[in-house]
């Protein structure tokens, strides 16, 4: 069952909003435009340049975390490993994925449908001049 969002997970919200405003240009995100392509057009028609705009703040800054982490790792082998398990996760975690609904707390996949169709939450947009 989803709850809705109190005050306090707001103001919590709102400050991650603020602290990525703020460290936009040291974060480890993804950064490239989105090609143009067969499936890409469709995220480009629902307005979207970038990759790092399929996240909100909160992923944006686990995104941040996971990779900061992840660089520290010495052995090259783990670090690759580690890095595809990220990649991996991306398919769950991000506003292009929905809930199942009926209570089960489950998540969609970003393929679900075989094509990139954005939620109907609005998502963290950032100036492009800043990044």
């Amino acid at each position: 069952m989803h709850q809705a969002p109190r005050q306090a997970d707001r103001e919590l919200y709102a400050g991650i909003e603020a602290d990525v405003a703020r460290r936009f240009r040291r974060l480890l995100i993804p950064r490239q435009r989105i090609p143009t392509g067969h499936n890409t057009d469709q995220l480009r028609r629902y307005g979207y340049r970038y990759w790092r705009e399929l996240f909100n703040a909160r992923q944006l800054a686990a995104l941040d975390l996971l990779f900061r982490a992840i660089k520290q790792v010495e052995d090259p082998p783990s670090r690759e490993l580690l890095l595809l398990l990220v990649s991996a996760g991306l398919e769950f975690n991000s506003m292009l994925c929905t809930a199942k609904g009926l209570g089960t707390g489950a998540i969609r996949h970003v393929f679900t449908h075989h094509a990139f169709i954005p939620a109907k939450a609005a998502h963290f947009q950032l100036d492009e001049r800043r990044g």
